[in-house]
C-alpha cells in the first residue's frame, strides 16, 4: 500500500480525527510567531494547524499527499472562517523554497531528507516548529515501526545550524522551535 492509499484511507475512517486543538508544541511557540508573512505547514493531514496559523494573521500554505485530507483541511478551514493555500503533494519529491517562509511547521511527520530544505526554507528570522514521535512511542505503540521515529538527540542534532527557543524531549516525543539566523523583531 503506497504512503497516499495508507492515509488516504486513515482520513475517510468514519469519525477519526486527529484532533481538535492544535499541538501543545504550537502553543509553546506562539511567542516567537509572526502574525503576518508565510507559514508552511509540511504533512498538513486535517488542517487544525494550518487553520491556527491562519487565524493568527498568516498567509498559510499547507502541503499533504492525501487527497482526502487536503478536502478534511478545506472544510476545516471553512468551518473556522480561515483561508489557506492547500495542496495534494508528496514531501519527498517537491522542493522547499529556499528563504521563502515566515514559519514552517511539520507535525508527526518525520523525514530527514526533509531537514535541511526545511532549515534553509526560512527566511532570516523564520521560525520552524517541529515535532516527531520518538522511540518510546513504539514501545507504547503511538508508532507501528522504529523507520519514523527519533533516536534520542537527533532532532537537536538535525537542525543544529539554527537558533534553539525552545526544545522538550519526551518519551514518545521530541518537539523544537527554532529560529533562521537574522532579524528576530
Amino acid at each position: 500500500m503506497s504512503a497516499r492509499e495508507k492515509w488516504d484511507a486513515r482520513y475517510a475512517e468514519p469519525g477519526w480525527r486527529m484532533g481538535r486543538e492544535p499541538k501543545a508544541v504550537l502553543v509553546a511557540a506562539e511567542p516567537w510567531l509572526p502574525t503576518s508573512g508565510r507559514a508552511l505547514d509540511l504533512a498538513c493531514g486535517e488542517g487544525q494547524t494550518v487553520a491556527w496559523l491562519a487565524a493568527r494573521g498568516l498567509e498559510v500554505t499547507g502541503l499533504d499527499i492525501s487527497p482526502v485530507g487536503i478536502e478534511k483541511a478545506r472544510r476545516w478551514c471553512e468551518e473556522h472562517g480561515v483561508t489557506a493555500d492547500l495542496r495534494v503533494q508528496d514531501l519527498e519529491v517537491a522542493p522547499i523554497e529556499p528563504c521563502s517562509w515566515d514559519v514552517i511547521t511539520c507535525l508527526h511527520y518525520l523525514d530527514r531528507a526533509l531537514w535541511p530544505a526545511m532549515a534553509a526554507g526560512l527566511k532570516p528570522g523564520g521560525v520552524l516548529v517541529v515535532e516527531v514521535l520518538t522511540e518510546g512511542s513504539v514501545k507504547v505503540g503511538h508508532a507501528r515501526t522504529s523507520r519514523f521515529v527519533a533516536a534520542p538527540g537527533e532532532l537537536l542534532a538535525g537542525f543544529a545550524g539554527l537558533e534553539v527557543l525552545h526544545s522538550r524531549e519526551g518519551s514518545t516525543s521530541a518537539s523544537l522551535v527554532a529560529r533562521r539566523s537574522g532579524d528576530s523583531s
